[in-house]
């Protein structure tokens, strides 16, 4: 997940962008050939990693992992979930390959906005999917409120 899905997603959500500041807006996005190419690579990528993460047997890592963070769970867990609705998890799987195959006919097009819609649904199926699978159980921390050490981290509105 992490050599293949993780790193070709990020790349692909990375290749459009915007930027607002004081000096304008700058766009982000595949220009040439190459820049493109580069980008369709990684949605290649995501299509066959959908096909290989359907095979049966297949260990979800080269190395055990703990939990990364209070409600998700260790690469053992994660692995007993799989085992226990592999339908459910293959049909995920299969989602990410026809995302990706979305992705592919925006790069194809050189459409950067047709990039961003699909990028955005890659991003909903990869969350459903960690949401049954690797954090079934997440702890979202509550906002801070004014005075608590969190709080002066957070932006706050300039007209306030």
């Amino acid at each position: 997940m992490q050599a293949e899905v993780d790193a070709s997603a990020d790349s692909i959500w990375d290749a459009v962008e915007t930027t607002a500041s004081k000096a304008g807006e700058e766009e982000k996005q595949p220009r040439t050939a190459a820049e493109w190419e580069a980008v369709r690579h990684n949605a290649i990528v995501l299509i066959e990693a959908g096909n290989l993460l359907t095979v049966a047997g297949r260990p979800l890592s080269r190395a055990p992992f703990p939990a990364e963070a209070a409600g998700a769970l260790d690469s053992a867990d994660i692995e007993k979930r799989i085992a226990g609705n592999r339908a459910a998890f293959n049909q995920y799987a299969l989602t990410l390959r026809e995302t990706a195959r979305t992705l592919l006919a925006a790069i194809d097009a050189r459409n950067a906005q047709a990039l961003v819609t699909a990028g955005g649904n890659l991003d909903e199926v990869c969350e459903s999917c960690h949401l049954t699978f690797w954090y079934p159980k997440q702890v979202i921390p509550p906002w801070p409120r004014e005075g608590e050490p969190r709080y002066g981290k957070i932006a706050s509105n300039p007209a306030r």
